[in-house]
């Protein structure tokens, strides 16, 4: 049976992120853009059907996962490609045959993502859509490349995804110690 297509609503999509602490299901990646936003390579967040909607799969939560857009590019409507490493945020037995025990660095990564929430994902989001409006810019700048979308569209969409945290969060990032300090902060 295949039905229309039904996407996530940015609630729904924000649920997912929350309680899969940010961790992409099919790779283990990490996708709190905090932790490195600039590193080469950054995956974005996805939230993806488990039973794609074009078989008749719902856009409940509970029929989604977590996963790096190269991820979710890859399956399409494929549910042959269900072999998670991760599932709620935690290894699964197919993580631990592959790669073994967690790595300490793996242990305190998720257990301090497990304090995100809701307005988290907001923020994240953010971060993704800014990251967007320079390399839209750079496209410009560096290829005279002219496309549909410039900067300033996605500095908007920031702008509005910064402004639901801001609705949606009464707390610090800071003080739930989901942020790392880098190496050689100081404390002020």
């Amino acid at each position: 049976m295949t039905g229309k297509r039904k996407e996530f609503t940015q609630l729904q999509r924000a649920e997912i992120y929350v309680r899969d602490r940010a961790t992409c299901c099919f790779s283990g990646a990490n996708l709190w853009l905090l932790d490195s936003p600039l590193r080469p390579g950054y995956e974005t967040d996805w939230a993806d059907h488990i039973i794609p909607t074009a078989r008749g799969g719902s856009s409940d939560p509970t029929n989604g996962v977590c996963a790096g857009h190269t991820f979710n590019a890859k399956k399409r409507h494929n549910t042959a490609g269900n072999a998670y490493l991760f599932e709620n945020g935690l290894p699964t037995w197919r993580f631990f045959s592959i790669f073994g025990p967690l790595g300490n660095a793996q242990i305190a990564r998720l257990g301090r993502l497990a304090s995100l929430v809701i307005s988290d994902w907001y923020f994240n989001r953010a971060i993704a859509l800014i990251l967007l409006g320079f390399d839209y810019r750079c496209q410009f700048q560096l290829y005279h490349e002219n496309p549909h979308r410039d900067d300033r569209y996605w500095f908007r969409a920031a702008y509005r995804k910064l402004a639901a945290h801001q609705r949606l969060s009464d707390y610090t990032l800071e003080k739930r110690g989901i942020v790392i300090k880098p190496t050689g902060a100081s404390s002020k």
